[in-house]
């Protein structure tokens, strides 16, 4: 008896020191459908986990809930976590385990299992959003609505480093591109001109817009011009 209890604990004990980061392959944001087999309701998952910083937040946009995942477990393959429902807890059960196990490097299955409701009590698959779709060299014409002018446009995204250089050769000016947001369908960017500061207006916030894998909508918008000042369509 003595033993078994010393046997146990050492297990808890290793267990504990084990799970104290949650695995590398969650890092990322992740979205799908929840499915809650009580009432037959689907309801829309957004989960972001950034091992850095070892947060794992979850937001249930469709409910108007959100809140943390408390690492319990995790290995290669399962990571089990206790669900706090942190805003809209009359929405959302607060407390219950969450057990996520990785399908492959795009998709997770997640099981939400409570002491309120019998068996599990919801169920989805997530798929990783993809933030690449900016990557690479993109080429094309800008146009200058308050002058009806144009000229061309050079933006070379390097997705690791969450950057873009920036270059308007009929201008002889360029720069960077800083992200600020992106999600799998829109970017946004603060433009720091570096080169030519006389010729190109510095500070302006950017907002890409993925139209398909080769072509990308472009926006810039300065606090010293009113309304949208130039648009581009851009080519990979």
């Amino acid at each position: 008896m003595k033993r078994t209890l010393i046997v146990v604990i050492i297990l808890c004990i290793n267990i504990i020191a084990y799970s104290q980061t949650a695995p590398n392959w969650l890092n990322g944001d992740w979205s799908g459908k929840g499915f809650q087999p009580l009432d037959k309701q689907t309801w829309e998952v957004e989960f972001s986990h950034n091992s850095e910083k070892n947060r794992l937040n979850i937001t249930y946009p469709s409910l108007k809930c959100s809140g943390l995942w408390e690492l319990e477990f995790s290995d290669e393959q399962t990571a089990i976590f206790k669900e706090v429902i942190t805003t809209g807890k009359t929405n959302c059960i607060s407390g219950s385990k969450v057990i996520v196990k990785r399908i492959d490097e795009s998709n997770i299955s997640v099981y939400w299992d409570s002491e309120i409701i019998s068996g599990p009590d919801a169920y989805a698959t997530l798929t990783k959003v993809t933030t690449n779709w900016l990557q690479g060299l993109w080429t094309g014409i800008g146009y200058q609505n308050n002058d009806n002018t144009n000229w061309t446009v050079e933006l070379n995204y390097d997705n690791n480093k969450q950057m873009a250089q920036i270059f308007y050769p009929s201008f002889g000016c360029n720069g960077i591109w800083i992200i600020k947001s992106i999600d799998e369908k829109k970017a946004i960017l603060f433009e720091k001109i570096l080169k030519g500061a006389d010729k190109c207006t510095d500070g302006s916030f950017i907002t890409v817009y993925k139209i398909d894998n080769t072509h990308i909508n472009i926006i810039w918008e300065s606090l010293l011009i009113p309304g949208i000042d130039a648009s581009a369509i851009l080519t990979r």
